[in-house]
């Protein structure tokens, strides 16, 4: 079941009874007395959907209970009252608007600074999001120069060394050809029929 908070219950009751209250002339056979209005109970509670006797025992139990003060004649001032001379079940709806007032004036301390805490969380989460776009922006923008710099400056580098290596590489072969001892050829190739012969002849 569904509970309908004080704030529920008096505004209910004030947006449909305020006319009924600005009405009242001296004399008026709807109600006997100007600040006390007959509430229609019933048509309040179909409206906040709950059953009769809980808007009733509310008003009567609790808020009247909370709200209601003795002036200093000893007197009583009921924010609702089960008889007002022959009227039956009334609010004081003078007070009722100051109930309300206040009502509203504390939902909104509570609502406000909500409101605040929230709008501040959002305007956090633009900003680090903004900071992160702008980062990686200014990266992107970045990479070609980083790239041209790369090309100029290791380049060069990996070039020299590559050419001091061919060049050492070089040294050493040449020192090792210029370091070999010659060796001479020898003609192991067997003497011809022609130099036998004279061999013998002789």
């Amino acid at each position: 079941m569904k509970v309908p908070s004080d704030l529920q219950i008096i505004e209910e009751i004030y947006k449909r009874h305020v006319d009924d209250y600005e009405e009242w002339k001296e004399g008026n056979p709807a109600r006997t007395n100007k600040n006390y209005v007959p509430v229609d109970i019933t048509a309040v509670a179909k409206s906040l959907r709950v059953d009769v006797d809980i808007v009733w025992g509310r008003l009567y139990y609790d808020l009247d209970n909370r709200y209601s003060y003795q002036k200093s004649d000893n007197s009583w001032v009921h924010l609702f009252a089960r008889r007002a001379d022959t009227d039956k079940d009334c609010v004081h709806f003078p007070y009722l608007v100051s109930v309300l007032s206040s009502l509203r004036s504390k939902r909104w301390q509570l609502w406000v600074p909500a409101i605040f805490s929230g709008l501040a969380i959002i305007v956090s989460m633009a900003s680090l999001a903004w900071t992160v776009r702008s980062d990686l922006h200014k990266e992107i923008k970045e990479l070609p120069a980083l790239e041209s710099v790369r090309t100029e400056t290791v380049s060069p580098k990996v070039q020299d060394e590559t050419q001091a290596k061919g060049n050492d590489l070089k040294e050493t072969t040449e020192k090792s050809i210029t370091n070999q001892p010659i060796k001479p050829t020898l003609d192991t190739a067997a003497p011809s029929s022609g130099a036998q012969e004279g061999a013998a002849y002789q």
